[in-house]
């Protein structure tokens, strides 16, 4: 399965980004969504205003951001046996999507001018303690950075820091153990 962001968002940022500069956190410099200075293309397609084009594991409906030359996301890979759907039961819940895999919860970083990936790092594989939703994915929490370090958020997986120059987890915080005591 390919990562839903590497076939439309990742396009979307090179003709963006790749312009207008950095683009550091979800709807960009400014917070509005917006780049002034811009000038992307109106269209694109097979073989039309794409740089490059990568494939890329999983699925993750998360914003990927831009520094330092280099593309950030984040995935959640499906391994192992699939087993019988697991639903979230709390109230307010809506649109459920049983969980039925063992994740793998990745952090990527993509070279902005090639599409080559410079690192993939699994921060997390655990089986999501709650379900999913339908218009969402277990990687729906865009990352930020600061240039320096790359920040990803995976829910009850946890909050992980890593390096932009080399992928390695600067600290974690695991928040599965906090579903447990309350």
């Amino acid at each position: 399965m390919k990562n839903f962001l590497g076939q439309a968002g990742v396009m979307w940022l090179l003709a963006v980004a790749g312009v207008a500069g950095e683009w550091r956190q979800w709807r960009g410099p400014a917070g509005t969504g917006e780049a002034p200075e811009a000038r992307p293309p109106l269209t694109w397609g097979e073989g039309k205003n794409v740089r490059w084009k990568t494939p890329l594991p999983g699925l993750g409906h998360s914003s990927p951001v831009v520094a330092g030359g280099r593309v950030f996301l984040t995935t959640a890979v499906p391994v192992g046996d699939a087993t019988a759907p697991v639903y979230d039961n709390v109230p307010g819940t809506h649109d459920n999507v049983g969980v039925t895999h063992t994740h793998s919860f990745r952090v990527l970083a993509v070279e902005l001018a090639t599409g080559r990936v410079a690192w993939d790092v699994e921060v997390a594989r655990v089986f999501p303690p709650e379900g999913g939703h339908e218009s969402g994915s277990l990687a729906s929490n865009s990352p930020v950075t600061d240039g320096e370090n790359v920040y990803a958020f995976f829910g009850s997986r946890g909050l992980y820091c890593l390096s932009c120059a080399d992928g390695k987890v600067v600290w974690k915080k695991d928040l599965v153990c906090c579903l447990r005591s309350s």
